[in-house]
């Protein structure tokens, strides 16, 4: 996502209309698409990682297609995609620009 892009966006997840999740791996970061019935929602996550991974899969609902994969190189800028903000980086830029909302990270029980 652009950073022209991330102005503009809005929205929320509905975890309960969540279809389906898939999983990226690499070195570096960790990229989940969650796909609802209105969007494909990308996050990348660099930091706390296993801690991201059991938020969204504890939130998810049971009947939630998960397919995982490891990044070829180690790194998911060589998959030839853009470059996904982490959700820490994107939550700094739309807060930055005056939004009011922004998600909390998962808790840590």
């Amino acid at each position: 996502m652009t950073d022209d892009k991330i102005g503009a966006f809005k929205g929320a997840i509905e975890f309960s209309d969540v279809s389906e999740i898939r999983i990226v791996t690499s070195e570096k970061s960790d990229s989940y698409v969650l796909v609802t019935s209105k969007r494909e929602w990308e996050l990348q996550v660099e930091s706390k990682r296993e801690l991201w991974k059991a938020a969204f899969l504890r939130n998810l609902p049971s009947a939630v297609s998960v397919q995982k994969t490891i990044a070829n190189n180690g790194d998911a800028e060589g998959t030839g995609r853009r470059r996904t903000p982490s959700v820490e980086e994107a939550v700094r830029r739309v807060t930055s620009r005056g939004s009011s909302s922004s998600p909390p990270p998962p808790s840590s029980r």
